[in-house]
């Protein structure tokens, strides 16, 4: 059982990291979809009560910021939630990664 419950974890964790891979090259091709990935996650690390997923969120902004950048027009919006997340004290501050 304990195999099982593993092996499904691995699947999934393959499959989520293959999702996270399309949308991050769809990011970098297409920049029409950039500044909705980034409302995306930033409503995924806004509160979010799951660690795990609030992990993944952080992950994704980073992988984000790495391979492409918001559109102008929301550069300033991301830049903002950002700084207000490194200097804040709430729900979900302490599980912000150095990016």
């Amino acid at each position: 059982k304990q195999w099982y419950q593993r092996r499904v974890a691995i699947t999934a964790g393959k499959e989520r990291l293959k999702r996270a891979a399309e949308i991050t090259f769809n990011g970098w091709q297409k920049v029409c979809f950039r500044d909705e990935f980034f409302m995306q996650v930033i409503k995924q690390t806004t509160c979010n009560p799951k660690p795990k997923s609030l992990e993944w969120g952080w992950k994704l902004i980073s992988a984000y910021l790495y391979y492409f950048p918001p559109t102008i027009r929301f550069q300033g919006y991301l830049e903002g939630y950002l700084y207000k997340k490194e200097k804040s004290t709430d729900c979900d501050s302490a599980l912000i990664p150095l990016l």
